[in-house]
């Protein structure tokens, strides 16, 4: 059985503007968000942790650099990790942009509809959840019976692990956000187990 610690990026200037995007290579990570990783590095340096894989998106591999820093390990990118495209979304604000975006979460998590595009045109939800299981599935083959990090985004990680994990249903996944470089880990062996969510009961 792999345990795997996903870890989504660090705060960056969108997430406090309130921006959409999905955009390459994206923005950095700020001075909170930095900061926010040192302490989830921390809290994963005593782990046993033989891998850590990530968006090559900018503030996921800033985020998993720091994190492998403390542990000794390298970095592998992985391009099914990048975030949900949110296709027309792109760069927008403001309260019209969100209602098309939280409608999309509505679907998937409410009406368990993953096959729904992010917002008018974006990628399917079913699309998504499928390259983050890829990623889990390499990890899981590479690693049996280790730990490794998987470091993302907020859209694509509360999607795919809420649809992964046999222990949860889509609308437990609803306004579940996790927070900035805020730690969900699952076991997995086949099938896949959500043990903990950003500190608490999954």
């Amino acid at each position: 059985m792999t345990t795997i610690h996903f870890v989504r990026h660090g705060e960056t200037v969108h997430n406090v503007g309130m921006v959409i995007t999905s955009g390459k290579p994206g923005a950095p990570l700020n001075d909170r968000g930095i900061e926010q990783v040192h302490h989830t590095a921390q809290a994963l340096a005593f782990r046993p942790i033989v891998a850590i894989y990530a968006s090559p998106l900018l503030r996921a591999h800033q985020s998993a650099t720091i994190i492998g820093e403390g542990l000794g390990l390298d970095v592998q990118l992985r391009d099914e990790l990048v975030e949900c495209d949110v296709g027309s979304l792109e760069g927008r604000t403001g309260v019209e942009a969100f209602e098309l975006f939280d409608a999309t979460f509505d679907d998937w998590y409410l009406g368990s509809n993953a096959d729904r595009p992010l917002g008018l045109d974006g990628e399917l939800g079913v699309d998504a959840i499928a390259r983050v299981r890829r990623v889990v599935q390499e990890a899981a083959a590479s690693h049996p019976g280790q730990e490794v990090v998987i470091v993302g985004h907020g859209t694509i990680l509360q999607l795919a692990i809420t649809w992964m994990c046999s222990n949860l249903e889509p609308p437990s996944g609803f306004r579940r956000w996790i927070p900035n470089a805020g730690i969900v880990t699952v076991q997995a062996e086949g099938d896949i187990c959500c043990t903990s969510w950003a500190g608490q009961n999954p």
